[in-house]
């Protein structure tokens, strides 16, 4: 997570005295989107996984497989999860939350 982070753009902002760096996307937003990226991916798939593509004004992080649900069930659906062993080793170790819990947005 640490080398995704080094290579997203930053701004920098003063306040008062002070120059401040802020990071384009705080860390416990990518620890989500990477988290997100693992657990859902499609491990039938062979020869693909993850990728994760930095643009100037964006972050893409894309996986293997398709969505569980239809978009416009997304929002109101129960949380699944392909990989649900998975799921829970890594909220074990603390790289992610409760399914379904995301983040505040």
């Amino acid at each position: 997570m640490e080398i995704l982070d080094n290579e997203l753009p930053s701004n920098e902002i003063i306040k008062d005295v002070i120059r401040k760096e802020v990071r384009m996307y705080p860390k416990i937003a990518l620890r989500e989107f990477l988290a997100n990226a693992l657990i859902h991916q499609d491990f039938w798939i062979s020869g693909t996984s993850p990728v994760v593509e930095i643009f100037p004004k964006r972050l893409e992080i894309t996986n293997p497989g398709s969505l569980l649900v239809s978009l416009d069930k997304l929002i109101n659906c129960t949380p699944r999860s392909r990989n649900e062993s998975l799921a829970r080793l890594m909220r074990r170790m603390g790289f992610c939350e409760e399914r379904g819990s995301g983040i505040d947005r």
